[in-house]
């Protein structure tokens, strides 16, 4: 009779090992039921000219879940002109800023530098004279349907000096019940 223990049968492994195994089992199925996931979109081009734009940030927020921070990454130096200002604004829907209103990142000719991350848990200002994001007063953070994420870019007074790329960055927990 062979006493060589098969690691793929649980009832093979001595006390001990039976309760570690099962403890590891209750710890991953509490992280599935609870995950804190944080996401990135794709590169959004931020056109120069003076407009407001809406862009489907192709993140999708999952049924059951509370949305924890929103933040925009500089992969590239935003130069406005003279007196130009980029102001940037989160909501569900396409021109919807019910999430995070529209705000300045910046005061009248000041650069937003590369690599810079602005976001709701961060606190960061794109400049000195510009203003930190913020989640928006009463907004609802818990999507009890699966919910697309929308980001709204305002290029104000004069244009930028060319287009500026950003990512969206996301925070949100899985497995939240209201009830």
């Amino acid at each position: 009779m062979s006493t060589v223990k098969s690691p793929f049968q649980p009832n093979n492994l001595s006390p001990v090992d039976r309760q570690l195994s099962s403890r590891l089992s209750a710890t991953g199925i509490y992280l599935k039921s609870s995950v804190n996931t944080n996401v990135v979109s794709a590169i959004l081009d931020i056109p120069l000219a003076v407009d407001v734009v809406n862009f489907n940030t192709g993140i999708t927020i999952p049924a059951g879940s509370l949305l924890k921070s929103v933040g925009v990454f500089f992969t590239e130096a935003c130069n406005p002109t003279s007196n130009g200002i980029l102001s940037v604004a989160f909501g569900n829907a396409s021109a919807d800023v019910s999430i995070v209103a529209a705000t300045a990142l910046n005061a009248a000719t000041e650069d937003i530098t590369i690599n810079s991350f602005v976001s709701t848990s961060n606190g960061a200002k794109g400049t000195s004279g510009g203003a930190a994001i913020a989640m928006a007063a009463g907004s609802a953070l818990y999507f009890d349907s699966a919910t697309t994420l929308f980001f709204q870019s305002t290029v104000a007074t004069d244009p930028l000096t060319a287009d500026c790329e950003v990512k969206v960055v996301v925070e949100y927990l899985e497995g939240v019940s209201n009830s």
